[in-house]
């Protein structure tokens, strides 16, 4: 099993690898994009960690539900995580941050001693993080392995290799960029496939699992063993847990560097509002089966390892391997975002202000820093574990930096929604939270190590100062820690001045909602700078590729010649500082602009004025934007109506050129027929008697068109009006069936109606109704079979109206054509098809008629291909006209 374990360990960190650079190039493009807001989502997942596979099945089977409020914090810190991660995502833009220590250097003043103390602290709070993820790594291969790693030598742990290996993949996925909050693709996608991998590892395991309980014989005892487990928790430790955990969800260098640098878009975050709690429930569905089931089938082991064991005991060795693969996802996902994050803030504060010197190429040098900075936090993390964590349950390291991390929140939060706030109260206020914590839950830990009783025994150690509150140690540290942290954060920012720069970045990052765009954020600089002397200072830091790139696309945004135009104005050392930002970080990037540039501080109501103005124009463009948006769908609906006056220009030349071209046939048969007459006075009177009736019959033929015609333009204009009655439909259907029975006969067609007995009367317009009937009769006899022909002709009773139906066994119409037949002139447009006699308006004025009665005329179409026109009119017991 041993070297098994190892083999599939390799193929899986291997895979890592290959998601990395398969994202790095995959997702970067704009195929992936529709998917980037799930991505985003998974990769906040990150918070799950080791913690998550091992650690709250450990708590769960030994203190109940509690297990839960680790998750549940986040859930409810989504609600204030939404317009908080909003506003720094336009703060990451504007201002160029690219961590947390970042965001507190540039928010009090751009200093770099605030930075420095965020970093370092942020490193003393995750360290042992870190390595609890390398503890589950090396115990979880122990345990499943059935090797003793803790008496071998340290070169025998897999641990060891495993984090030579995150060394590895952070320097080569998220160290590719000298700037800090570019997002990485090949990063981002990683973790995202990692959360996926151990959550279904997680599910898959659950669920085989939990077929396997309710079959063990030991089933029942087990739930009964966990039900008498005592639930009962007091209120301050529930409450503790959920501001902490809250505070770190939001706090965390993993979570700030995921939720915040990583992110593209806003439109990420609303995906993650209801996807990343989802996530929350799945993950946590299984924990309590394993727990209560680990005790009493492994009672003998640790029960952070539950999951391993009992998976192996029920279900073999291949369950519990992809279990412990799911644990070492959870872990190395972990690993490689937080060294990332933390190494940023060390190299950015503790190193580069002392390696990375002006005027030398500093980009390589820099970006080298950054790799180092991260080797480094590995290995401590490593040797933290080796020497000082393989005593600690894994929960307790956790809380223990969610304590840590959380000592930042009244800085951060006040700093992003408070002006006041100012940069001596961030700055002492995080020490003392630090102290407290350290004090509360770091020094007993290092006190059972030293085996210094007498301090843990002593009236002032932190077991007993938390027992005389009536409090947990844990719980103690938390309200302690941030208590007097908070209260000196306000007490000092009311009291103590702060300089012109800090109050100027107070007012950029508590408006940073409404000035937060890059090409949006107002310039607090007055004067300009020697153009080849900021160029120089960018190709320095960023190097000259990249210069020139920015620069160019600058130039062409504002509409700027550099050769005609070599100075800086503020805008552009604005824009420079931001560059210079995302490299050595806001205070480094103050010192190294001051260097070219004369800055002169501007007052408080200066910066104002111009925030106003930038509010003004920020609105002005929202207003262009949407005046543009208005005007591009007037100009939409013009071209609709355009294309309507043309369809209509069309169909009136047709209509002209269709009525025209009826009125002549019969003009012109009329008129021939007469020459004749007119040139032969001794034709026959047989002959003369057949011309004469076939110019009466054109005449007809004629008059019928020009009435029809007529008609139709009344009813289109709403000239026309009905004459209603009560009427019998049944009897104007057999009235007109009886007038073309010998038309009928005469084509050896079968013409016949069917009218239901309960048809009752209605009010419509008699002649209307007929004249509709007639004609439907007169085109069903015209298209019938030419053998064999069939016309029925139907009415029935339906709830609310009378429908009738007129069915010929012709060859039918197309369904293509089902839609348009009622159109005038509408045979006239399947040149296809031959062409039959009739003026093509009969239809038109048919659907006219009906809907003037406000019923519905359409086609249907039976198995057999025949064709039924329908219609239907509405059943009135009064005249609607007169009621």
């Amino acid at each position: 099993m041993f070297y098994t374990l190892v083999i599939i360990g390799i193929l899986y960190l291997l895979l890592i690898f290959l998601a990395g650079w398969f994202f790095e190039r995959k997702l970067s493009g704009s195929t992936f994009r529709p998917w980037m807001p799930y991505v985003y989502a998974l990769a906040l997942a990150v918070y799950c960690t080791a913690w998550t596979f091992y650690g709250s099945i450990g708590r769960a089977a030994n203190s109940g539900l509690s297990f839960i409020l680790i998750y549940l914090g986040p859930t409810l810190a989504l609600f204030l995580w939404y317009p908080v991660s909003k506003k720094l995502f336009r703060l990451k833009n504007s201002q160029g941050i690219s961590s947390l220590a970042d965001f507190l250097a540039a928010r009090y003043g751009k200093s770099q001693a605030l930075g420095a103390l965020v970093a370092m602290l942020s490193l003393l709070g995750i360290l042992p993080y870190i390595s609890l993820q390398i503890k589950a790594i090396s115990e979880s291969f122990s345990f499943l392995a059935q090797a003793d790693i803790k008496s071998s030598s340290s070169t025998a742990d897999p641990a060891l290799y495993v984090s030579l290996l995150m060394i590895v993949f952070t320097i080569a996925f998220g160290t590719r960029y000298v700037q800090g909050n570019r997002p990485k693709a090949g990063l981002i996608g990683t973790i995202a496939f990692e959360s996926l991998f151990k959550l279904i590892a997680f599910v898959v395991v659950g669920i085989i699992a939990i077929k396997s309980f309710v079959k063990h014989p030991q089933f029942d005892q087990a739930w009964l063993n966990f039900q008498s487990l005592s639930l009962d928790a007091e209120g301050t430790e529930w409450m503790s847990t959920l501001l902490i955990s809250a505070f770190a969800f939001m706090l965390l260098p993993r979570q700030f560097q995921m939720g915040i640098v990583e992110n593209n878009s806003e439109r990420n975050i609303a995906k993650a509002l209801w996807l990343f709690p989802l996530y929350l429930l799945i993950i946590n569905l299984f924990i309590l089966p394993f727990a209560f089931m680990g005790q009493v089938l492994s009672p003998e082991v640790n029960s952070d390892f539950y999951l391993l064991s009992v998976s192996k005991i029920l279900s073999g060795d291949a369950l519990a391997t992809l279990a412990f693969l799911g644990g070492l996802s959870a872990s190395t996902s972990m690993i490689i975002v937080s060294t990332l994050a933390l190494g940023n803030m060390i190299s950015t504060y503790l190193l580069v202000p002392y390696f990375a010197v002006k005027n030398k190429p500093a980009t390589k040098r820099i970006i080298n820093l950054r790799r180092l900075a991260i080797a480094l936090i590995i290995i401590l993390a490593y040797l933290y574990y080796h020497f000082i964590a393989l005593s600690n349950s894994l929960v307790s390291i956790g809380l223990i930096s969610f304590v840590a991390m959380s000592q930042f929140a009244p800085a951060f939060l006040g700093g992003l929604y408070w002006r006041d706030a100012k940069r001596p109260a961030a700055y002492w206020s995080i020490t003392l939270g630090f102290i407290i914590w350290f004090y509360f839950l770091v020094m007993p830990n290092l006190a059972q190590i030293s085996e210094l009783n007498y301090w843990l025994n002593s009236p002032f150690s932190a077991a007993n100062i938390a027992a005389r509150m009536g409090l947990s140690t844990f719980s103690a540290a938390s309200f302690l820690s941030l208590g007097f942290n908070a209260i000196l954060f306000v007490f000092l920012s009311l009291r103590l001045n702060s300089s012109i720069e800090e109050q100027n970045q107070a007012l950029l990052f508590v408006a940073a909602d409404k000035f937060g765009t890059k090409e949006n954020s107002p310039s607090l600089y007055r004067g300009t700078a020697p153009f080849p002397n900021m160029k120089a200072l960018l190709v320095n830091f960023l190097g000259s590729h990249r210069t020139e790139e920015v620069l160019e696309r600058y130039a062409r945004l504002n509409n700027i010649n550099w050769l005609s135009s070599p100075l800086a104005d503020g805008r552009m050392i604005t824009y420079a500082e931001r560059l210079l930002s995302e490299t050595i970080g806001p205070a480094s990037a103050k010192i190294m602009i001051a260097s070219v540039v004369q800055k002169e501080e501007l007052s408080q109501r200066e910066v104002l004025d111009i925030l106003e103005e930038s509010k003004k124009v920020l609105l002005l463009n929202k207003e262009l934007s949407k005046r543009s948006d208005q005007l591009k769908k007037a100009t939409e609906k013009l071209q609709e109506a355009n294309d309507k006056l043309l369809e209509f220009a069309d169909l009136k030349d047709e209509f002209l050129y269709t009525v025209t071209h009826e009125l002549r046939t019969p003009l012109t048969a009329i008129r021939s027929q007469a020459e004749l007459l007119q040139d032969d006075p001794e034709m026959p009177e047989a002959d003369r008697q057949m011309f004469l009736d076939n110019i009466v019959a054109d005449c007809d033929r004629l008059t019928r068109l020009i009435s029809n015609v007529l008609d139709l333009e009344k009813f289109e204009s709403g000239n026309q009006k009905l004459s209603l009655t009560k009427v019998q439909v049944g009897d104007l259907i057999r009235n007109a069936v009886a007038n073309y029975q010998a038309m009928a006969l005469k084509q050896g067609i079968d013409l016949a109606c069917d009218i239901d007995d309960s048809l009752k009367g209605t009010y419509a317009d008699a002649d209307r109704i007929a004249q509709v009937i007639t004609n439907l009769l007169g085109n069903a006899l015209k298209f019938a079979a030419a053998d064999g022909g069939v016309v029925r002709a139907s009415a029935i009773q339906l709830e609310d109206s009378v429908k009738v139906s007129i069915l010929d066994n012709g060859n039918g119409i197309p369904a293509a054509d089902q839609e348009i037949i009622f159109d005038k002139f509408y045979q006239v447009r399947d040149q296809t098809r031959r062409k039959p006699s009739g003026s093509g308006l009969g239809l038109a004025i048919c659907k006219n008629i009906v809907q003037m009665h406000r019923g519905k005329i359409w086609v249907e179409s039976t198995a057999k291909g025949e064709t039924c026109l329908c219609f239907t009119l509405p059943q009135y017991t009064k005249n609607p006209l007169k009621s």
